[in-house]
């Protein structure tokens, strides 16, 4: 098809946005790539003289872009690499995140050390009592130093850095506000959204408020876990994140609306451009709509000036520009995930301009309809196929299935928000929106409740065919290829195979019944996969920064569906770790020990209602009580109250005739009446946790257990006698000494 024949402008910027990317993404061997590209070029312009001109002004291209990133994320972005000391920093304090123990103050300054230079976008965290004194719009000034941002994992860095944030400042000493100062736009623009949710609330009910204003404005954190959740299950997570879909649904509408009541074309498209100069501040200028944003409005003045418009060229422009102003947006998953799936939509309305046709009857209109929302959908997911299954963890096989059944529906949803928005306290739609709301997330739990609707994607050969299918469709996209109709159904049935190889992994990966223990520095727990379903047993101590972790640890195994969690002993941060862990896994069941006192009551309270919120289920259980999960039984030994001054819980895991007891700091006899000398010798499994109670100082596991096939030991300072080690190793037992990770098969066919 060659998308960039005759498009000598949408080449030459995909040329340069390449040198952007490869070098501001600090991978080696992209930078490698990169500056072997430039002397190749210049090594054809002599070679290939027919294109010497293009090869040389390529090159050209590609070191300035180069340079100019260099320069950026190398020489400026990051301050804390040009401030090692102490400095004095004038800000505008942006928007306050406020969170459990301390707040996160967004700011950009106007100088650092003097110099105006320096204006950068920083974070800071402050007491709460620091944070009251503040609010948006704030002119302070305080001394600090600057840092990587160490509170934040590789996940978060990365959205910080996407979001022009370039480095965390630690305040020393007393924050001084100089000036009053007026809130923000973005501040004022967040607020006007708050209302028109709240407004949305009062013409329907909170579900449809709360979906409505995710949907038309984006506002997705007042939606539900499980929803959002539901949403990432089946593949629509697009028409949640807002993006240039929506901004396309609304012009479109505002449109045909113009069209009907008699204005011309010219004076709608200038209308059309003021609105989504409107939408996009409105929205707070997410990237995505930015984007979309400067393609209808380059599309619009293209029809201006010369009736005529160029999708591909508009869309390279477009993200030209986003990156020419706001170069950090390069690390934007969300920009690129909208360009390509752009992409994909453009090069199927190319291909499907040479290939249409008229139909016999409405049938087969509606059929041919469906046709085409389905390679509209092929064509779009392929093209970003790289980004989703690279980056995230997942992916979804129902995906196609629930786009095309899905989007008319959201589609009317945003009409009908957008009219009750308007003209709500005068019609009643909210009674027209209600039901469309509710059979869409109707839909949504019904698809991700599923058991196999959502996948892992961490596997070599699903990435080998991911990027075959990926090459396939781009060779599609810039060669001249005779047989179109051929080349599509290659595009499809790459497509389909990629879903098809997921579903066979998973299936595969699900198929295998066995019990997976992992000890990560202070984190231990146990997967358990039994009968196609999984179950995590939780033995770490509860935080919300756990929940990433174990979300992680169920990533590696390939799950994205747990049956139970199995909580062995209480914390303040369960409730937290829950509602975490809910946004990546769908969770069905919560197993928790009976409370021991009054702070364990109120843990439980809270852990209850977070439930009942999520839509699961919470069942308590007591000393001694077995809670079996398939072939496996699990059995509660003990659990210290919380409040104490250390964690200690141990507990039993038996299948298949052998019991496996694991112990989180050392055997506790008197926090039990099971355990005693004859109880561990009729072990067949010792496993000895790395949280809790650490023991003080070195000490040694004496007893001799002669049944012991296997032993763990993860604590720093606990070890086995020389003597035992033999021993042991001499009966067959294995044993794994404090190793800093492992993953132990316990249970196979």
């Amino acid at each position: 098809m060659n998308i960039f024949d005759k498009r000598p402008l949408a080449l030459t910027i995909c040329i340069a946005l390449f040198g952007l990317f490869a070098y501001s993404s600090g991978e080696v061997w992209l930078r490698i790539a990169l500056f072997a590209a430039i002397p190749l070029l210049l090594l054809s312009s002599i070679l290939i003289r027919s294109r010497r001109s293009s090869l040389i002004a390529c090159s050209v291209v590609l070191a300035i872009s180069t340079f100019c990133s260099a320069f950026y994320f190398d020489f400026w972005f990051y301050p804390y690499m040009r401030y090692d000391n102490e400095v004095e920093i004038e800000a505008t304090v942006d928007s306050i995140s406020h969170a459990s123990y301390s707040d996160c103050i967004y700011i950009s300054t106007q100088s650092i050390d003097g110099s105006r230079l320096a204006r950068h976008d920083l974070i800071m965290y402050v007491d709460k009592d620091v944070s009251a004194h503040l609010s948006a719009g704030n002119k302070i000034k305080f001394s600090a130093t600057l840092c990587e941002i160490e509170s934040a994992g590789t996940d978060m860095k990365e959205r910080y850095a996407a979001m022009g944030i370039g480095a965390e400042a630690i305040p020393v000493g007393e924050i001084t506000v100089t000036d009053e100062g007026f809130p923000t736009l973005a501040y004022r623009c967040a607020s006007i959204r708050e209302h028109l949710r709240r407004r949305a609330i009062s013409l329907s009910d909170e579900d449809t408020g709360n979906l409505l204003a995710a949907l038309l404005l984006g506002e997705r954190d007042m939606l539900d876990v499980d929803v959002q959740l539901g949403f990432k299950r089946i593949g629509i997570t697009h028409m949640l994140a807002l993006s240039g879909m929506h901004l396309a649904i609304l012009t479109l509408g505002l449109g045909k609306l113009l069209s009907i009541i008699g204005i011309r074309k010219k004076p709608r498209v200038v209308i059309l451009m003021l609105f989504t100069l409107l939408y996009m501040a409105l929205t707070g200028f997410p990237l995505s709509v930015v984007r979309a944003g400067i393609m209808l409005i380059i599309t619009h003045l293209l029809f201006l000036a010369s009736h005529s418009h160029d999708s591909v060229t508009s869309l390279c422009v477009a993200v030209f520009v986003i990156c020419l102003i706001m170069p950090y947006s390069v690390h934007d998953i969300g920009l690129w995930l909208s360009a390509f799936a752009t992409l994909g939509v453009v090069l199927f309305s190319e291909y499907s301009s040479e290939d249409s046709g008229k139909y016999k009857n409405k049938l087969f209109e509606f059929l041919g309809w469906i046709k085409a929302a389905l390679l509209a959908t092929v064509f779009a997911i392929t093209a970003t196929f790289a980004i989703t299954v690279f980056t995230f963890d997942g992916i979804s096989v129902i995906s196609p299935v629930s786009t095309v059944v899905l989007s008319p529906v959201i589609e009317l949803i945003m009409y009908i928000g957008s009219a009750m928005l308007i003209l709500g306290d005068i019609i009643p739609f909210g009674f027209v929106a209600k039901p469309l709301a509710a059979f869409a997330l109707y839909i949504v739990d019904f698809g991700s409740s599923l058991d196999d609707a959502y996948v892992s994607s961490e596997h070599t050969a699903l990435g080998a065919a991911v990027i075959v299918a990926t090459v396939i469709f781009f060779a599609f996209a810039v060669l001249e290829i005779k047989r179109k109709r051929a080349a599509v159904g290659v595009i499809c049935v790459a497509f389909a195979a990629v879903f098809a190889l997921a579903f066979t992994i998973h299936k595969v990966n699900m198929s295998r019944d066995d019990i997976i223990y992992v000890s990560a520095d202070r984190s231990n727990g146990f997967i358990i996969k039994d009968g196609g379903a999984a179950m995590l047993v939780d033995s770490a101590t509860y935080s919300e920064d756990r929940a990433y972790e174990v979300t992680a640890l169920l990533s590696d195994a390939g799950i994205k569906k747990l049956e139970s969690l199995y909580l062995t002993h209480y914390g303040f941060g369960i409730a937290t770790e829950y509602t975490t862990l809910s946004r990546y896994i769908l969770i069905n069941k919560v197993y928790i020990p009976s409370p021991k006192n009054t702070d364990e009551e109120t843990i439980l309270s809270m852990l209850k209602r977070t439930a009942e919120d999520l839509g699961g289920e919470v069942e308590v259980y007591g000393s001694g009580d077995d809670t079996t999960f398939g072939g496996v039984t699990l059995k509660h030994l003990y659990s210290s109250p919380y409040g104490n001054d250390s964690v200690r819980t141990a507990f039993e895991i038996s299948c298949e005739g052998r019991r496996y007891a694991y112990f989180s700091s050392g055997i506790e006899i008197e926090e039990s009446d099971v355990i005693n000398a004859d109880y561990l010798q009729g072990l067949d499994g010792l496993i000895f946790g790395s949280h809790g109670k650490v023991f003080k100082s070195k000490t040694y596991f004496e007893n001799v257990l002669p049944k012991l096939s296997l032993m763990i030991i993860s604590s720093d300072n606990l070890f086995l006698p020389r003597e035992n080690l033999i021993y042991y190793d001499e009966n067959g037992c294995e044993v794994y000494s404090h190793p800093p990770k492992i993953s132990i098969l316990i249970k196979e066919e």
